[in-house]
């Protein structure tokens, strides 16, 4: 679990405490603030601790963070060495960096080891020890981003909504391929009694709860998944789901089926492309997978979302962090 994580001199100008264990709710806890305050950044340095991102932890600017696990303690302060332009130059060079790091039992104060990562023109160097690693390697963390980058192949620019078919068609195609590993190829996926069945019940009761327009989701191990038109009947092409369709369709499945119990689940921007009815009900459903995934664990499924939306938030301000708020004490 992610108890807190610290961070100082952000951008060169903010500073912030963030307790997600004391300011959340059923182990879900709310970034918010205003654009340019690092909501998004936060949860971009998270992912890279966790996936041992030496470039990522060097490109964003900070003095230094400190990240709270389950009874370790990570550190870094980070050194940022202009390099030198002639003048009247207009070349932008990258800074080079160090980055000096120490890991610790929570309540001590001799590390268990320390380690140097170095950026300069010619690449990154430094290892994390090999304790460090198992110890970040036996956690997970699912990341999910808002999706709103277009991605950029060659010559070839593909549309954010022909990235989202391409991985909802991925999704449907791997929920079948899980029906077939629990020897179920043609018959309802009812006959599913294991862990397989819950998730595809609690897929279908969150999506049902949406209320898709004139849509109704079909589950098969012959497809995984599909919507059928309820006036006509015809099943309809995933790539002909409305952009918040699909956004939610890909949030949770993510969750439901690729994030283990005992992960962390960083959310960024949820409420993109979501009408406002739904926004209104993201939270309700998202407790409805939190409790599923908690139900068997003695702590709470954890997720970490950042937001702009005030009705995303509503009145749960005992979960919420404003990153606004926090820069001004």
């Amino acid at each position: 679990m992610l108890t807190k994580f610290e961070v100082r001199n952000l951008f060169g100008l903010y500073s912030y405490s963030l307790n997600f264990h004391e300011n959340a709710e059923n182990g879900i806890s709310i970034l918010t603030g205003p654009n340019g305050y690092g909501k998004t950044t936060i949860l971009n340095l998270i992912n890279a601790i966790y996936a041992m991102d030496k470039r990522a932890l060097c490109e964003c600017p900070y003095e230094t963070f400190t990240v709270y696990f389950d009874g370790v303690v990570l550190t870094c302060k980070q050194r940022r060495i202009p390099l030198a332009l002639e003048e009247e130059s207009d070349v932008v060079l990258e800074d080079d960096v160090v980055l000096e790091m120490a890991y610790f039992k929570e309540g001590q104060s001799n590390p268990m080891d320390t380690f140097v990562i170095r950026k300069t023109k010619d690449g990154v160097d430094g290892t994390f020890p090999g304790t460090f690693e198992l110890f970040v390697r036996s956690r997970f963390l699912r990341y999910i981003t808002d999706d709103r980058l277009i991605l950029l192949k060659t010559d070839t620019v593909l549309s954010e909504s022909a990235i989202k078919s391409e991985t909802l068609y991925s999704y449907a195609k791997n929920l079948s391929q899980r029906f077939r590993q629990e020897g179920v190829a043609n018959s309802g996926h009812d006959c599913v009694a294991n862990e397989l069945a819950g998730n595809v019940e609690l897929f279908q009761k969150v999506i049902n709860k949406f209320h898709f327009s004139d849509k109704e989701m079909v589950i098969s191990p012959l497809f995984g998944f599909r919507f059928k038109h309820l006036r006509t009947g015809e099943f309809i092409p995933l790539a002909k789901l409305s952009s918040g369709e699909k956004h939610l369709l890909i949030q949770t499945y993510s969750l439901v089926f690729d994030t283990p119990a005992d992960a962390v689940a960083l959310i960024d921007e949820p409420e993109i492309s979501l009408h406002p009815a739904w926004i209104v009900q993201y939270i309700d459903n998202l407790q409805e997978i939190q409790k599923f995934k908690s139900k068997e664990l003695e702590r709470p499924f954890q997720i970490i979302i950042a937001t702009h939306s005030p009705i995303l938030i509503g009145q749960r301000w005992k979960m919420t962090m404003d990153l606004y708020e926090l820069s001004e004490r």
